[in-house]
């Protein structure tokens, strides 16, 4: 429903950019991930799945990076790097900037428009 409402109130080109992230994604949420990456596959520029991990549920401030499964820490790696290429891609159009690695393709589903 975002992206409609983008869509049709000319915000189609920030659509374009977005980056759909889907969090808490374990075996028994599978059928609704997937069901989210249809509706967001070809109209944006990526999509990063961020696995399911208990260790995320604690208090604020109180998570051990390294207690996080590597998944999980792959998966937040991939949403930075997207987010971080999307920065150098601006500042590359404007002069400001040098290109970056793309993301890793194990965790991050990069849509190329």
């Amino acid at each position: 429903m975002t992206f409609e409402w983008l869509d049709g109130h000319g915000y189609a080109h920030l659509r374009a950019k977005a980056i759909v992230a889907i969090n808490g994604v374990s075996k028994r949420s599978l059928g609704d991930v997937d069901d989210a990456e249809r509706v967001a596959r070809g109209r944006c520029r990526a999509i990063v799945r961020v696995p399911w991990d208990d260790h995320l549920t604690v208090p604020r401030g109180a998570i051990d990076m390294k207690a996080l499964r590597s998944t999980t820490r792959r998966a937040h790696g991939a949403l930075a790097g997207v987010l971080m290429h999307g920065f150098s891609t601006a500042n590359s159009a404007t002069g400001n900037g040098a290109p970056t690695a793309p993301a890793d393709p194990r965790t991050s589903r990069e849509v190329q428009r």
